[in-house]
């Protein structure tokens, strides 16, 4: 399958699960909004989970990127993405599927990376900082609390940073 079609067709799955949830949508939903054929979904996909199992493969191949670059910025991009309505789709849908095959995707491909990424950055303490600058937001985010605005993100990245400097001061 062609990425601009893979794209448009990932787009429309976004759509589909946000507006009908993961047992709602189906693989024609997702080809009608894309303008593809079933067939183009079938073979690009195999089969439904494999669909959202690809939109869960590529949010988490975000999430270990974005831990790159400066560490204050590289916070900021991650909170922005785990609280994000694509993240919260996603998110719903993997608690959704019953098979465990979406959150599988989730933690080994971007949860996990993305915290070993950021354990190597942190000196071992990646998971404490990254639980500091998101504290309970996906949680909320997933039971329909309003997305963060960007000035209460950068707010609480900086926040949790100097407790976390603070943290490791006091320790060291």
């Amino acid at each position: 399958m062609r990425q601009a079609v893979r794209d448009r067709v990932e787009a429309a799955a976004f759509a589909v699960l946000a507006a009908r949830g993961y047992h709602g949508a189906t693989m024609l939903a997702v080809a009608r909004a894309a303008g593809a054929s079933n067939a183009t979904m079938y073979r690009g996909y195999g089969d439904k989970a494999g669909l959202f199992g690809a939109l869960a493969a590529r949010l988490a191949a975000e999430l270990a990127a974005a831990v790159e670059g400066r560490l204050e910025a590289a916070l900021v991009r991650v909170v922005r993405l785990m609280v994000s309505e694509r993240a919260v789709v996603v998110q719903r849908a993997a608690a959704a599927d019953a098979s465990g095959r979406l959150g599988a995707v989730l933690e080994a491909a971007g949860w996990a990376l993305a915290l070993e990424r950021l354990r190597a950055r942190a000196g071992g303490q990646g998971e404490l900082l990254l639980r500091l600058v998101l504290g309970d937001w996906p949680l909320r985010r997933v039971t329909g609390m309003a997305e963060p605005s960007g000035a209460e993100v950068e707010r609480r990245v900086a926040e949790a940073l100097d407790l976390w400097l603070l943290t490791r001061q006091v320790a060291g």
